[in-house]
């Protein structure tokens, strides 16, 4: 049977994609900053709530909402809702239909993959400023130590902040990391090219 849904946080984090959650209620100021805006939609919608994703679609941001376009308010009365500018109607059947929607998006959207890390579980995210990466944390939830392969997009330095530990690659490093911990990277050089995809 179908599953109908949007791409979930698996398949965004399998593929080194940045995201964060944000309420339902955010206000449009809150929202201005993203690039994609992925939002599920049914037959029923918050007028206002649709009003402000139709405004962000309007201003440029690209809207992926699905799986249906709603029809009626919150008092389930009838109601013609505004089709995002450009936007994406989506649904998600299978693991293949949300990967390669993931991948659709990557592309259409020009969107950077900072860090992809292998293997699962393993997970890996960057916090940057005006001047590129300054930190990469690598996080293993699994109950068994992991060597991860973290592709950074170039010669880089690392530094453990806890350890000390210097790391080098060129495009990959190698990192140990213990069950069920983070390792936080203070990029020492390097690393500009993986954040700008």
């Amino acid at each position: 049977g179908r599953v109908d849904q949007l791409p979930d946080v698996p398949t965004l984090t399998e593929a080194g994609v940045p995201y964060v959650f944000v309420d339902g209620e955010a206000s449009i100021e809150q929202l201005r900053s993203v690039r994609v805006l992925v939002t599920p939609s049914y037959e029923f919608a918050s007028v206002a709530r649709w009003k402000r994703v139709a405004q962000l679609a309007h201003e440029g941001i690209h809207v992926a909402h699905g799986p249906l376009m709603p029809t009626l308010d919150e008092q389930m009365r009838s109601h013609p809702f505004e089709i995002p500018d450009g936007g994406q109607q989506i649904t998600v059947g299978t693991l293949e239909d949300a990967r390669a929607i993931v991948a659709g998006l990557i592309e259409r959207c020009d969107l950077a993959v900072p860090c992809a890390v292998v293997p699962a579980p393993v997970e890996a995210t960057v916090h940057e400023d005006a001047s590129g990466p300054r930190v990469i944390f690598v996080i293993n939830p699994d109950r068994t130590s992991l060597d991860a392969t973290v592709e950074v997009g170039g010669p880089t330095v690392v530094r453990d902040i806890m350890t000390g530990e210097e790391l080098r690659g060129s495009g990959r490093l190698q990192v140990a990391i213990a069950p069920r911990s983070c390792r936080m990277l203070e990029v020492v050089s390097g690393a500009k090219a993986a954040a700008s995809g």
